[in-house]
């Protein structure tokens, strides 16, 4: 089992410093070109292997803990196991959408499918679940479980929205590319804030600023997306005067 652990340690450290340089580059380059989409597969194929891995370390952890009895000590460390398992679906579940709405650019309703669906009630599931989680059984950790929780339901809701059609603005599929590619560089970023940095640089962070790892990613994050977005909804001509978007029939 140790060895196991060890395996999926180091595999998920290392798909998610790759991953975590892999993510600027197609922020950064021309949109739909070579270093853009080389950059992208391989920021997918990280976020894919780091989530697999996170949610087979979770599973390994949980079976440690239960074996040893719930005690106070526990179910606290469940609490940690949870919100890691949270963050790691849901990363999965929008890191899959950024790829998916590529493959269906005319018709975003190819994406209702029974599966994508579940994707997206896990998501919001999920959110459910650790609020109730926070106020079922407190711990250290309750006020992060309920922080993060709206960013699952959020993403759940954005994507039944999309699939089922109900976002019409002219270039909704990149749109919802640039959302959901960054709100999965938000996870990367958040894990390697709360996992990886004091690992790396020795920090040991307590009190108040220990909860600063898990926000501050999506603090800055989802301002950013928001702007960008705004960005190129005027750039393309996507908006109204007043800043909304415009359906795509206006464009007819």
């Amino acid at each position: 089992m140790d060895l196991l652990r060890e395996i999926l340690r180091w595999a998920h450290v290392i798909l998610g410093f790759t991953g975590l340089i892999a993510f600027w580059f197609p922020v950064f380059s021309r949109k739909g070109g070579y270093v853009h989409r080389r950059a992208g597969k391989v920021f997918v194929v990280c976020g894919y292997g780091v989530t697999a891995s996170a949610m087979a370390s979770c599973a390994v952890l949980v079976w440690l803990i239960v074996g040893r009895g719930l005690t106070a000590q526990n179910l606290a460390g469940l609490a940690s196991i949870a919100m890691l398992a949270y963050l790691g679906l849901v990363t999965f579940v929008i890191l899959r959408h950024s790829i998916k709405v590529l493959e269906a650019k005319p018709d975003p309703m190819q994406l209702d499918t029974w599966f994508n669906r579940g994707l997206a009630g896990a998501a919001i599931a999920a959110s459910l679940l650790i609020v109730a989680l926070a106020v079922i059984q407190p711990t250290s950790n309750s006020v992060l479980l309920i922080v993060m929780s709206p960013i699952g339901l959020g993403s759940g809701v954005g994507i039944l929205r999309y699939i089922t059609g109900k976002d019409t603005s002219r270039r909704a599929w990149f749109y919802a590319h640039l959302r959901s590619t960054l709100g999965a560089g938000i996870g990367f970023h958040t894990a390697f804030a709360v996992f990886g940095a004091s690992r790396l640089f020795d920090l040991q962070v307590t009190g108040l600023a220990g909860v600063l790892p898990w926000i501050l990613p999506a603090a800055v994050g989802v301002p950013a997306t928001f702007l960008w977005q705004r960005h190129y909804r005027r750039k393309l001509g996507d908006t109204t005067p007043m800043g909304e978007a415009v359906p795509a029939t206006e464009h007819a």
